[in-house]
């Protein structure tokens, strides 16, 4: 085992980083880290609507002629930078910002930015300058450089009220571990062993210690205040302290000269109750070194209240998942329309509620009629994973759907493909919306849904057939025979599916039915 330091200064960090920088962006794809949760439409239309509600607080200060900027710090694989982008640009139908609007995917990883870069869904944001990317530290760094745009915005830089966005980026970042016992405030050093442990992809190999701390503890005096506003509690109990969620935060906050609202989600809680508790918090292991722990932003909002800003959080935090606006600078009216919209769009029935009602109604869908199923995705407001768990109960409904019934259901799957951005997960969206269409007799629509299965997914019986399937009903029989023979000199033994067999048969029927016109 290695000598015992504070967690924020072990090795464990140095693992984080290495798994981040080896993984890119299949760490998300391969599902070894959460995604869902903070980026699905819901969640990200959520936060959409609190950040509009900024801008028309602070829309009097912006200059028409300097961007309004929304940085998506740890932007990872960049499903939400996409999402939020889409979502604010439909929002400007109804609302002009007051200035242009440039949303930035901000990472440490560079392979993350790269796939961003080149991905073809955003391709066209980048091209028109609606969209930037910037390699960023949160953990030291003190300015941001554009890639695109090649703008560099330091604490000098004159700029508009700026937005970050920190999902799932703080439990990331290094903090340091504290209890109380009989009185006594201690700190929690822990050890780690040279070569981590590997058992079943995971690793192990820490050791904790409790030892007596003398004060100052910190350097930072916003750190060392943080840590006496919490170790003067009477009562026992285990608190941590996020020292680089706290630094990236003052670190924001210079750069955007005091004027900024942070929207940031993780596993934790904003009240005392749910930063100090009776139990130690443990460290959740992903797989490979990767690690997270429970965000103390109780302990961030003592720093951001004593440098003149205010925290809005949920007033009933009942669930793990915390989601706080952090505000700075000045509004004559106290950001009323902020407010507004975090008590509207998270604090009432907000992306929490939605997602555990989401876990109880996936288990319901071949019980629910079509008109209650339609009602559903259209809460999901085109929820991609949604729409793909709902596939298989809609597409035995459809046959019996009203014309009315069958319009929704299409304006649904082209609302779902709207919100879908594929990074290499398994999950076949287009396939399955494909299928959709075919059942609605749109064999347009369809081709180009299965033509994107192939091209996203790679070449498989079920597309090739379902593309010569298309290509026939829509009189393009030759092609189809085409499509459906290089199928099968590719995939032999799908001669033997009646499927196939049944497509032959009504291919050959089609040629036929031409020599005869002819």
């Amino acid at each position: 085992m290695s000598e015992t330091t504070r967690l924020s200064q072990s090795e464990l960090w140095a693992r984080q980083s290495a798994f981040y920088q080896e993984h890119g962006p299949g760490a998300w794809s391969d599902a070894t880290l959460p995604l869902y949760i903070t980026s699905n439409p819901t969640f990200v239309r959520a936060y959409a609507e609190v950040i509009i509600g900024y801008w028309r607080d602070v829309a009097a200060a912006c200059d028409p002629a300097l961007p309004l900027y929304v940085f998506d710090l740890g932007c990872g694989a960049g499903r939400f930078t996409h999402g939020l982008l889409g979502v604010l640009e439909e929002r400007f139908a109804e609302w002009r910002p007051p200035s242009p609007v440039v949303v930035v995917g901000v990472d440490v990883v560079q392979p993350n930015l790269d796939a961003l870069r080149q991905h073809a869904m955003m391709r066209d944001a980048f091209a028109a300058g609606r969209a930037d990317l910037a390699l960023f530290d949160a953990t030291a760094d003190r300015e941001l450089a554009l890639w695109l745009s090649g703008a560099r915005l330091d604490p000098t830089t004159p700029t508009n009220p700026m937005v970050f966005v920190a999902n799932y980026l703080f439990d990331s970042l290094p903090c340091d571990m504290f209890c109380i016992e009989r009185g006594t405030l201690l700190e929690r050093r822990v050890a780690t062993a040279a070569e981590p442990v590997v058992i079943e992809d995971d690793w192990s190999g820490i050791a904790v210690f409790d030892e007596p701390l003398a004060h100052p503890y910190y350097e930072d005096p916003d750190l060392e205040q943080v840590l006496r506003w919490f170790g003067e509690r009477e009562d026992d109990g285990f608190f941590s302290i996020p020292t680089a969620g706290i630094r990236c935060w003052k670190n924001l906050h210079a750069l955007s000269g005091g004027q900024m609202l942070m929207l940031s989600a993780d596993k934790g809680g904003a009240t005392l109750e749910m930063a100090f508790t009776r139990r130690a918090n443990s460290i959740q292991h992903h797989g490979g070194g990767c690690i997270s722990l429970t965000v103390n932003y109780r302990a961030l909002a003592v720093v951001v209240e004593r440098l003149g800003g205010r925290v809005l959080h949920r007033a009933e935090e009942s669930s793990p998942l915390a989601i706080v606006a952090l505000l700075s600078g000045e509004d004559p009216l106290d950001f009323r329309k902020t407010r507004a919209a975090y008590r509207a769009a998270i604090d009432g029935f907000g992306p929490e509620g939605f997602f555990q009602l989401k876990c109880v109604l996936e288990e319901l869908y071949d019980q629910m009629t079509l008109q209650s199923l339609i009602a559903w995705l259209h809460l999901a407001d085109g929820d991609p994973l949604i729409m793909l768990q709902a596939a298989p109960a809609l597409h035995a409904m459809i046959a019996r759907a009203t014309p009315a019934e069958a319009r929704a259901v299409s304006g649904l799957i082209e609302a779902s493909w709207a919100r879908y951005f594929p990074i290499g997960d398994a999950l076949d969206l287009p396939f399955q919306l494909g299928r959709l269409m075919l059942e609605l007799d749109n064999a347009e629509r369809a081709l180009f849904f299965f033509e994107r299965s192939v091209e996203l997914h790679g070449d498989h019986p079920a597309a090739r057939c379902s593309v010569a399937q298309c290509q026939l009903q829509l009189g393009r029989a030759e092609t189809a025979a085409q499509t459906l023979n290089a199928a099968i000199e590719r995939y032999p033994t799908i001669v033997d599916s009646k499927m196939v067999n049944l497509l032959l048969y009504r291919i050959g029927q089609a040629l036929g039915d031409a020599g005869s016109d002819g």
